[in-house]
């Protein structure tokens, strides 16, 4: 890139400006002060790190499936309806439209899919003793 040369005022100009003071050069900090800033660095950057994770638990493939809220019983029963009147849309987009239909409905369209959650809820609930007792039985 070239640089630009600035143009010289004329004698009009010149007297109008004022003369440009030079700016003072900042000293070096002392060896001293540069250690001083350096470790409170150190210490804010320690101060902001986030703490290390933790090791994920490993899932048993034994244990009981979790239990399903009203929610996805609706959305497995009402997916299906929603992909094949819009095959083009993504699963964000399945997904809000679900959301909101599920928003419309009053609480005795929902009653089924609540009955199907309760259900759900007692088995997981018998299947995790079950799983609870034999792995009790397995230590001993």
């Amino acid at each position: 890139k070239k640089k630009k040369k600035q143009r010289e005022p004329s004698d009009d100009e010149e007297s109008d400006e004022q003369p440009k003071k030079k700016k003072k050069k900042a000293k070096s900090p002392s060896p001293e002060k540069k250690k001083k800033k350096k470790k409170r660095k150190a210490d804010e950057e320690e101060s902001t790190k986030k703490p290390a994770k933790k090791a994920k638990k490993k899932k048993d493939p034994n244990a009981p499936k979790g239990k399903s809220s009203a929610f996805i019983f609706f959305g497995s029963a009402t997916r299906a309806e929603i992909k094949a009147a819009h095959p083009d849309w993504s699963l964000g987009d399945v997904g809000r439209e679900l959301g909101k239909r599920w928003k419309e409905l009053t609480e005795d369209d929902k009653k089924p899919y609540h009955d199907l959650a309760a259900k759900d809820a007692e088995r997981y609930k018998t299947e995790m003793e079950a799983y609870k007792a034999k792995q009790a039985a397995d230590e001993e």
